[in-house]
């Protein structure tokens, strides 16, 4: 991830042409970078941010463009899911066949509990059996999940909590279940 703070930004580009007919503009390193918006206040709003950040000293990041606050707070928004996806992803080539089911089935043990306060699962066998079977299983994700464990894997996604939240969880430390099986 390079940064740089060689940013220049060029005014509002109106294109009645466009559903989003308002274009903010701007390089980083001299690298074109731009984002459209509905209205002109929008657009006006996201180019004053930008160049608030610059006038702030802060770099800006070369491939996406984002100052790097924007940047921060888009990495804290990895959930847990995505981590112990990343993980199993990582591990799984090095890993013996028994640590492998091990891994497995740790992380679809925990996975329910990493979730939003109060969401609620609809089959916790189903949930578990396609968390084991194909989330934490990086061989069975050469072919798409079970139609009965699409819905499960997807409100696993849908209610996965950010790892930045981890810190501010005081419901674990004092017993509560986060997520209710309906």
């Amino acid at each position: 991830m390079a940064m740089s703070y060689k940013v220049r930004f060029w005014e509002i580009r109106e294109r009645p042409d466009r559903r989003k007919g308002f274009e903010v503009r701007w390089t980083v390193s001299g690298r074109e970078k731009s984002e459209s918006f509905l209205t002109k206040g929008l657009a006006e709003s996201r180019r004053a941010k930008l160049i608030t950040a610059a006038r702030d000293g802060e770099p800006f990041d070369t491939g996406s463009g984002l100052p790097a606050s924007e940047l921060r707070a888009l990495k804290q928004r990895t959930t847990w899911f995505e981590l112990a996806r990343q993980y199993i992803e990582q591990r799984w080539d090095r890993t013996p066949g028994n640590t492998r089911r091990t891994l497995a089935d740790a992380l679809a043990t925990i996975t329910p509990a990493f979730v939003q306060p109060g969401a609620v699962y609809r089959s916790p066998q189903v949930l578990r059996r396609a968390l084991y079977s194909w989330a934490c299983n990086k061989k069975a994700w050469d072919s798409a999940p079970q139609e009965e464990w699409q819905e499960e894997l997807e409100w696993v996604e849908r209610h996965s909590l950010p790892v930045s939240e981890w810190r501010s969880l005081t419901y674990y430390a004092e017993g509560l279940t986060p997520c209710v099986a309906r």
